[in-house]
C-alpha cells in the first residue's frame, strides 16, 4: 500500500473565470484601449463649465474640431444598428446564429465612433459663444453615451461567458440609447434651432417634448448667466399667424419670422458669433466685438442692416455667403422698420407700410410663425430696445384722461425737463441715456439699476435724487434744474407700480394725493426745448451728381489697382467707406490723395497699419462728413492732429499705437460729436485723456492698460 497520498480533483465547487476572460482577445483590448482614450482625452480637455469665449488651442485642435458634426453621424447609425440586432437575438429569431458574432464587432466600432466624435466636440466647443443650457445638456449628454457604449461593450463580452449578467447589459444598453437620442436632440437643436423637432408637430405633442425639454435644461442653466437674462417664450405651436391674432404688431408677425431665419441661428443663446447675440433686449444693445449692432432710427448706420447690403464677396456681408440670404424686399422692410423706431406697439393694421411691401408683407402674414401680439420674440427682445423712438413728451395744455399712457404723457415730461439734458443721445454722462423708455431701463455703467421695477429703494434714479445736495453723488448736479417733491413722489409711485411703459392712467392705482401730484405736474411741465449744448441733426449727403458719380467710378478703379477698396456704406446711399487693410504695407499719402475728390462722401475711413504721415492728413481735412477714422499704428504725431479739428461730425477716432501725446489730443477738443477716442500704447496719460473728456461731453477716452 502506498504512502503517498494521490492528489485529489479540483472541486467543481470553485469559482473559474469565463474563458474569455483567462486570455486577452481582441475584443477586450480593443474595448480597455478605447477607455484609456477616453480617459486621457477627457483629462486634456476636459467638459467645459463655460463655454461663452475662446479657449486657446492648437491649430489642430481647431482644425478637428470642425469634424465633430461629421463624425458623430457614424456612431448613431452604428449604435441604433446594434440595438435592432440586440433585439433579434433577444426575441431568438432564427438570424441570431449570425448575428450574435457580429454584435461585438459592431458596438466596437460605435464605441469608437462616440469616443471620437465627443472628443472633435470637446475640440469644438473651444471656439466660443456656446454659452447655453441646450449646449451643456448636449455636452454632458454625449459624454454620458460614450461612457455608457464602453460599459455595453464590456459587459457583452462578460455577458458571453456568464449569462447571468445579461439583464446588466441589456439595462445600461437601453439607458445609453435614451443618452444618445437626448443628445442628438439637443444637438440637433444647437444647429437648427430650438424648435427643430417640434416646430411642425402635433400641439399635443410638442406639448410634451417641449415639458421633457424643460425638466432636463432646468439642470443645465449655463453657469455664468448674463446679467438681465430673460428666459424667451415658449414657441407658437398651434400655426396660428401672428397678424390673425387681435393686436399683433408689426416685429411679431413681419420683423421676427425674417431675423429668425436669417439671423438668429448664429446669433443666439447657442450661437453668438462675434460676441453678438440677438435673443435678449440687453445684448443686442450691449452689441458684439464691433460695437453696437442698431442705432434708433437710422438703418444707415445700424451694421444689422448695412451688413445685409453689402456685396456677396465682401469679408462685412451678413450673413455669410453660404448662409440663406434675405431677400431685397425683406432688408427694406428691416430698414423701414428701424427708421420708424421698432416700436412694439405699433399694430400691422395701424402701420403706413409702403406699397412696395405689401406683397411681403401679405406672405409673412400667411406663413407668419413669430410671436403673438401680447408675446414677445426672443430676437425682437433685443431689438425693441436698440431701436426705440425718443418717447414725445406731453404738452402742458394736454388734459390728462383714463387713456393717457403714463409713462409717455406723465414720466417721460419730468426726465425731459430734469434729466435728459445730460443723459441723451447727445450727451451721455455715466454711459446712461434717459431719453426712450427702452435705454432708460437698460441703465449706465452701473448696469440695469437706473430703474429697478418695483422696487424703488433700488433704483438709483430715485436713490441720487434723493441724496443732499452737498452729495457728490447727487443727481441733477446742483447747478440743474432740480424735481420737485411732486415729481420725485411721481417717479416712486410709477416705479412701485412696476415700471411700465404702457399701462393707463386709468388702470393705474392711484391716491387722492397722487391724482393731485399729477394734475398738478402737468400744468407745470413743459416738454424741454433742446438745450443749447444739443447738437443739430447732421446734414445728409444729397444725391450724387452725374459728375460725381463718375468722379467715384474713376477713384475706385484707381484705388482698387493698389488692392484697397472704396464700397457705398450702404445701397442707394452716396456714403462711402474706404478701407486699405489689404494695401497697408504700401499705402501712403500720394496714394491717400487719390481720394479727393471723393472726399465729401467719405464717412468711413481706415488707414490703420499704413505708411500715411501728418502730412496725409490734409487730404482728410477735407472730409467733412468722415465719421470714422481709423489711423492705429502709422506715423501720425501730435503735429497731425490739429488738421483734424475740421472735421465737425468725427465720432470714433482710432491713435492706437501712435506717437501722441496729451499735447496733442488736447488739439481735438473742437470735435464736440467725438464719442470715442483709443489712445492704447501712446504717450497720452489718465490726466491728458480726462482734461479732454471734460472738454467734450460724452466722450470716452481708452488709455488701455
Amino acid at each position: 500500500m502506498s504512502l503517498v497520498k494521490p492528489m485529489s480533483e479540483p472541486s467543481s465547487n470553485i469559482p473559474t473565470l469565463p474563458s474569455s476572460l483567462q486570455r486577452p482577445n481582441a475584443f477586450w483590448l480593443g474595448a480597455v484601449g478605447l477607455a484609456i482614450v477616453f480617459t486621457i482625452s477627457i483629462i486634456a480637455y476636459p467638459p467645459l463649465t463655460d463655454a461663452t469665449h475662446v479657449v486657446e488651442t492648437s491649430n489642430w485642435v481647431k482644425f478637428l474640431g470642425h469634424f465633430h458634426v461629421v463624425a458623430l453621424h457614424l456612431p448613431v447609425g452604428v449604435i441604433v444598428l446594434a440595438a435592432i440586432m440586440e433585439l433579434f437575438i433577444f426575441l431568438k429569431h432564427k438570424a441570431t446564429t449570425f448575428l450574435a458574432p457580429a454584435l461585438n464587432f459592431t458596438l466596437m466600432v460605435g464605441a469608437w465612433g462616440a469616443v471620437i466624435a465627443v472628443i472633435f466636440g470637446s475640440f469644438l466647443a473651444r471656439k466660443g459663444g456656446f454659452n447655453s443650457a441646450e449646449f451643456y445638456a448636449h455636452q454632458a449628454l454625449g459624454i454620458a453615451c460614450a461612457v455608457g457604449i464602453i460599459l455595453t461593450l464590456m459587459l457583452r463580452l462578460i455577458m458571453e461567458a456568464a449569462p447571468r449578467f445579461a439583464m446588466l447589459y441589456r439595462g445600461v444598453f437601453a439607458l445609453t440609447l435614451a443618452f444618445l437620442g437626448m443628445g442628438a436632440h439637443f444637438g440637433g437643436n444647437l444647429v437648427h434651432g430650438s424648435d427643430y423637432l417640434i416646430k411642425d408637430a402635433p400641439e399635443p405633442l410638442a406639448k410634451i417634448v417641449t415639458s421633457f425639454e424643460g425638466v432636463i435644461l432646468a439642470r443645465f442653466e449655463p453657469v455664468k448667466a448674463q446679467p438681465g437674462k430673460t428666459t424667451p417664450p415658449p414657441v407658437n405651436h398651434t400655426g396660428q399667424s401672428p397678424a390673425s391674432v387681435p393686436g399683433a404688431t408689426v416685429y411679431a408677425a413681419l420683423v421676427s419670422p425674417i431675423l429668425e431665419a436669417k439671423c438668429y441661428p448664429c446669433h443666439n443663446a447657442e450661437k453668438s458669433k462675434n460676441d453678438l447675440r440677438l435673443d435678449t433686449h440687453e445684448l443686442i444693445l450691449k452689441g458684439g466685438k464691433n460695437g453696437e449692432t442698431l442705432v434708433a432710427g437710422q438703418p444707415e448706420k445700424s451694421r444689422m442692416i448695412t451688413s445685409m447690403q453689402l456685396p456677396l464677396d465682401d469679408d462685412d456681408h451678413m450673413p455669410p455667403p453660404k448662409k440663406p440670404q434675405p431677400g431685397k424686399d425683406e432688408i427694406t422692410l428691416l430698414s423701414w422698420w428701424v427708421k420708424e423706431g421698432a416700436s412694439k406697439e405699433l399694430k400691422v393694421t395701424d402701420a403706413k407700410l409702403p406699397d412696395e411691401l405689401k406683397s411681403l408683407v401679405s406672405k409673412l402674414v400667411a406663413d407668419g410663425k413669430g410671436g403673438s401680439g401680447g408675446g414677445v420674440p426672443p430676437v425682437i427682445l433685443g431689438l425693441q430696445q436698440a431701436t426705440a423712438k425718443p418717447v414725445e413728451a406731453a404738452s402742458a395744455s394736454k388734459p390728462l384722461d383714463a387713456n393717457a399712457i403714463v409713462f409717455k404723457d406723465i414720466i417721460a415730461p419730468i426726465l425731459s425737463s430734469k434729466c435728459t439734458a445730460c443723459h441723451s443721445k447727445e450727451k451721455t454722462k455715466g454711459k446712461l441715456r434717459m431719453d426712450t423708455f427702452a435705454f432708460l431701463m437698460k441703465g449706465g455703467s452701473d448696469g440695469a439699476t437706473t430703474v429697478v421695477p418695483g422696487k424703488p429703494d433700488e433704483s438709483l434714479m430715485l436713490k441720487r435724487v434723493s441724496l443732499p445736495m452737498d452729495d457728490d453723488d447727487h443727481m441733477p448736479p446742483q447747478k440743474e434744474k432740480q424735481p420737485g417733491k411732486e415729481e420725485i413722489a411721481i417717479l416712486k409711485w410709477w416705479i412701485e407700480n412696476g415700471a411700465s411703459e404702457t399701462q393707463t392712467l386709468g388702470a393705474s392705482t392711484k391716491t387722492p394725493d397722487m391724482e393731485g401730484f399729477i394734475k398738478k405736474v402737468n400744468v407745470s411741465l413743459t416738454p424741454a426745448a433742446p438745450g443749447d449744448d444739443q447738437k443739430p441733426d447732421k446734414p445728409k449727403l444729397k444725391p450724387l451728381t452725374p459728375a460725381e458719380k463718375k468722379n467715384v467710378e474713376e477713384v475706385t478703379a484707381r484705388v482698387s489697382a493698389l488692392s484697397a477698396s472704396l464700397l457705398p456704406l450702404a445701397q442707394d446711399t452716396p456714403q462711402l467707406r474706404f478701407s486699405c487693410i489689404n494695401a497697408a504695407d504700401k499705402f501712403g499719402d500720394k496714394d491717400l490723395a487719390e481720394l479727393a475728390p471723393v472726399a465729401a462722401q467719405i464717412v468711413w475711413l481706415d488707414l490703420g497699419r499704413s505708411k500715411v504721415t501728418d502730412a496725409g492728413l490734409a487730404t482728410i481735412a477735407s472730409m467733412t462728413h468722415l465719421e470714422r477714422l481709423h489711423l492705429e499704428n502709422t506715423a501720425v504725431t501730435d503735429a497731425g492732429l490739429a488738421r483734424l479739428a475740421t472735421l465737425p461730425q468725427l465720432e470714433y477716432l482710432n491713435l492706437y499705437g501712435t506717437k501722441v501725446t496729451d499735447a496733442g489730443i488736447a488739439k481735438l477738443a473742437a470735435n464736440k460729436q467725438l464719442k470715442k477716442l483709443f489712445v492704447w500704447q501712446t504717450a497720452v496719460t489718465a490726466a491728458g485723456a480726462k482734461k479732454l473728456e471734460e472738454a467734450v461731453p460724452g466722450l470716452v477716452v481708452n488709455i488701455g492698460l
